[in-house]
């Protein structure tokens, strides 16, 4: 009888080891979908502010680009001026 209560005593340790691993797992588990779903919303979040930096930033960059081409058309002008003019000797 005594081995029987032994037995039942070794099986009883057994059994609550395994139900506390079976937890950490379960605990573990949750914790890495947690850890997969916030890191999937963080995504999510620099995606988003990235698309509203750009929505307002876009009109400024149109109005650098419009410069950049006035620019660039006053120089095709000045050059086309320039290769006009009456060369000049000396």
């Amino acid at each position: 009888m005594v081995d029987g209560q032994k037995e039942n005593e070794k099986l009883e340790k057994v059994y609550r080891l395994v139900k506390k691993n079976n937890d950490m797992l379960v605990a573990m588990r949750n914790a890495k979908r947690r850890e997969g779903f916030f890191k999937l919303l963080q995504w999510v979040v620099v995606i988003i502010l990235a698309v509203v930096a750009y929505l307002y930033i876009e009109p400024y960059l149109d109005q650098l680009r419009e410069i950049y081409l006035s620019a660039q058309d006053v120089k095709e002008k000045t050059r086309g001026l320039l290769e006009q003019r009456p060369k000049l000797e000396n």
